[in-house]
């Protein structure tokens, strides 16, 4: 496997538009948000279908979860985009998501 070469560049790098403790602060308070969301949550509320195509509301929560754990450190981001990498993906058809893997 060959690594990509990017071109260089001589402009200074940019500025971010938003300083890193507010967007710290931001995501903690939407991280808690999404938290207390999710322990109100009733049983039947986790197999609710939701606006993506063949996903429930669990499957959306596991998303967001391992997104979430991804970001959480740059070790994680990298073991978590290496293993996408090297492992075959599911050929799941779409909309039979829920027939997919059991949750045992």
């Amino acid at each position: 496997m060959t690594t990509p070469v990017l071109p260089s560049s001589d402009a200074a790098p940019r500025r971010p538009r938003i300083e890193r403790g507010l967007v710290k602060r931001l995501a903690t308070d939407e991280y808690a948000r999404c938290s207390e969301l999710m322990i109100r949550m009733e049983p039947h509320h986790w197999s609710a279908p939701t606006v993506n195509t063949g996903w429930d509301v669990r499957d959306t929560a596991g998303h967001m979860l391992g997104m979430v754990q991804m970001m959480s450190s740059l070790p994680q981001l990298v073991n978590q985009m290496s293993t996408s990498t090297r492992c075959p993906r599911p050929s799941w058809s779409a909309g039979s998501w829920s027939d997919g893997p059991s949750r045992t």
